[in-house]
């Protein structure tokens, strides 16, 4: 086969970018292409809602899985799970070569809700954790903990088994090793502050050199440094440290062993470029299914140590006792003009005598704090509800059931709400206010349990969620480093709503060029040039920058100002470039921008044209033409759905198969030799078909 546009494309410009001295192996920022978006093929709720939020985000169509034998129960057990929906995902991710790149596996409608695990629970042996822990799991929190759930092991069932999760800020220095390591790091650390300071510098110094990802280990060996004096020693730890991306001001300047390290310009400036951040909490840091994480909390290489997670959601939840089609679409539709559009809002946490408040109340002094050094109005709300006419940026509840319907306050675009109560996220009864009630008022994302949590604050969003997602971390990765322990959290909304994301603002041009070399041969050139944009929104300085080709990772690289991706002269057919550029926060911002070019060579792409039959409702007709190529293949949102044979033709396809909302069409033309083997696919323009809802 001399070509497939999807494999030997990617090849090809990876051998370009590779001459390019790129930063460390860094994936950041949560952006389209790193969503994957799962949908039951047998479910018009499932197609409609995915065909919706695909082109509200603009998700490419390689990220879409149809899964064919999804079970229909709200609830199934863990055989089902595994092997009907689990399984099918991941192998298909490493068949399309995505796994790398796929940060959130977000479920449309039609999918099961929970997950009965009586097999894990079993096996808890600690009474005190037992008693807590029922055996029903929700699909979202199960999809988390993929990593578990492959290896038949039990032991995300803990309190803090979400590593991704911060915690408080003395976590940080955590011992993050075992073995050898660890005694010898638990040893160091005693040391710290005695006469054998200097020996303790060097173990730490030897620990850090081994594991350079883990700044805290850096600081701790600067520290011990300074205590014995040994002040060059202690300057190179400490830019170490920096350079390993420590991003704690305060405790530089209020760690009298460090602060006076400051008269060293190359320490001070790093420091000045810190954010001045609170030190109860540690900070938000963006999120990698690369990284693995340890207890302390800091990530590692995945293929070194910690462990790796999967970030996951359901786009929405259409049952009797959670929302129509319409208004889960409704929901999407709103969270997608949030980004950057920074709302001015007021973050409420509810407190009344309810246990489903006082829960959370040590946790909100943190967040107050927290949020008031972003310079964002928060307040204790007396009561179950707003009574005011209040603009809401984030909202925390406690109560077992609420009406929204007379109230006079209202969500911002964006806003993220959630409600501690048993049954938010489990539909099979009436009983109590659902999640969805939330998002059906304006929030872009809510939680709910699928059962009987009991009132752990492990189990739900710590209050210092919403400072996370006012510092700028997408909807979901707010969720997910805020409950130490997900496994009976069903998340539901948009994962990419970011209202307060600081990215770089750059004006990013495009353009396609055609040479002929030296040797006769075609060439195409892709440029992509970025310039800086003047803005008055918040921004970050810009660190690096993936670049994807039809959706799928090609190189990360570092922000320079010109690029240019050559392609051989068998590459025929309609590419999609996307440029990411990620800013140097802890937080990863990320901003995206993508063009479609049809690059002329050696095949001609294929043409097509679609209309609704009026006439014979619930069918559409779909022509095309594509000269040399034995048959012509159509797809809507990537699933093949009919094929014209021969280079010219016509084919009419049930619409009833395809879901309601914006249907993305496109014809796929396929070359063969003499032999009738494939020796080519060629992709055409993709193009959006409306339908009536």
């Amino acid at each position: 086969m001399r070509f497939l546009y999807r494999n030997k494309l990617a090849f090809s410009v990876f051998l370009f970018l590779s001459c390019v001295n790129s930063p460390s192996q860094v994936w950041a920022g949560v952006v389209a292409e790193n969503v994957i978006v799962v949908v039951n093929a047998h479910s018009e709720d499932s197609r409609t809602l995915a065909n919706h939020y695909c082109e509200l985000r603009r998700i490419p169509t390689g990220n879409v899985i149809y899964l064919e034998d999804v079970p229909k129960a709200l609830t199934i057990n863990l055989d089902e799970f595994k092997s009907k929906i689990l399984t099918p995902i991941l192998q298909t991710l490493d068949k399309r070569r995505l796994a790398a790149q796929t940060k959130v596996i977000a479920y449309s409608a039609g999918f099961p809700t929970s997950v009965k695990i009586n097999e894990h629970t079993e096996r808890i042996t600690d009474s005190g954790i037992k008693q807590y822990q029922k055996p029903v799991a929700s699909l979202t929190g199960l999809t988390f903990f993929y990593r578990y759930i492959l290896a038949d092991e039990e032991g995300y069932l803990g309190w803090e088994s979400n590593l991704y999760a911060r915690g408080n800020f003395e976590r940080t220095f955590r011992n993050p090793f075992a073995g050898e390591d660890g005694e010898a790091f638990d040893k160091a650390i005693a040391e710290l502050q005695s006469d054998n300071a200097k020996e303790s510098g060097e173990t730490l110094k030897k620990l850090y050199e081994e594991h350079p990802t883990l700044s805290a280990v850096a600081i701790k060996a600067a520290e011990a440094f300074s205590a014995a004096e040994q002040i060059d020693a202690a300057e190179e730890m400490l830019e170490a440290a920096i350079h390993s991306g420590w991003n704690y001001e305060r405790y530089i300047k209020e760690t009298k062993s460090l602060s006076r390290l400051m008269s060293n310009q190359r320490i001070a400036a790093g420091v000045d470029s810190m954010k001045n951040a609170p030190l109860g909490m540690q900070e938000p840091l963006g999120f990698s299914s690369l990284k693995g994480w340890l207890p302390s909390g800091e990530a590692v290489p995945a293929k070194q140590s910690g462990i790796t997670y999967l970030l996951s959601c359901m786009l929405g939840t259409v049952h009797p006792n959670a929302s129509t089609i319409n208004r889960a679409v409704d929901v999407l539709q709103r969270s997608a003009t949030a980004d950057r559009t920074f709302p001015k809002g007021q973050f409420m946490f509810s407190m009344t005598s309810d246990v489903r408040t006082k829960t959370r109340l040590p946790g909100i002094a943190n967040a107050m704090v927290y949020l008031s050094s972003l310079g964002q109005d928060a307040k204790i709300l007396h009561g179950k509800l707003p009574k005011g006419s209040e603009t809401i940026s984030g909202l925390m509840l406690g109560t077992a059931s609420f009406d929204l319907v007379a109230t006079r306050w209202k969500f911002v675009p964006g806003a993220i709400a959630d409600n501690l109560t048993s049954y938010g996220g489990r539909y099979e009864t009436a009983s109590q206010t659902k999640l969805n009630e939330l998002l059906h008022a304006g929030a872009a994302m809510s939680s709910g349990a699928v059962m009987e949590p009991f009132s752990l604050q492990f189990k739900f969003p710590n209050p210092i969620m919403y400072g996370y997602y006012a510092d700028g971390v997408t909807a979901i990765e707010a969720f997910y480093l805020s409950i130490t322990s997900p496994y009976q959290t069903l998340i539901v909304g948009d994962p990419l709503c970011q209202p307060f994301a600081r990215p770089p603002r750059n004006n990013v041009e495009m353009s396609i060029a055609s040479r002929v070399d030296a040797n006769g041969k075609l060439a195409n050139n892709v440029q992509i040039r970025r310039r800086i944009l003047e803005t008055d929104a918040p921004t970050t300085e810009p660190h690096h920058a993936e670049i994807f080709l039809n959706g799928r990772m090609a190189r990360v690289t570092p922000a320079m100002e010109k690029y240019n991706l050559t392609f051989p002269e068998q590459y025929s057919g309609v590419m999609q470039v996307t440029f990411v550029l990620v800013g140097k926060d802890p937080t990863e911002p990320a901003i995206r921008y993508s063009q479609s070019f049809d690059v002329p060579g050696f095949w001609k792409g294929p043409r097509i044209e679609a209309r609704i039959n009026h006439p014979e409702k619930g069918k559409m007709t779909i022509a095309g033409e594509s000269e040399g190529a034995s048959s012509i293949e159509i797809t809507v949102l990537g699933r093949p759905v009919g094929t014209i044979e021969g280079s010219r033709g016509a084919t009419t396809i049930e619409m009833k198969d395809l879901g309601e909302g914006p249907l993305r069409v496109q014809g796929i033309a396929k070359f063969t030799n003499d032999e009738g083997q494939l020796t080519a696919m060629v992709a055409g323009e993709q193009f959006i078909i409306a339908t009536a809802e």
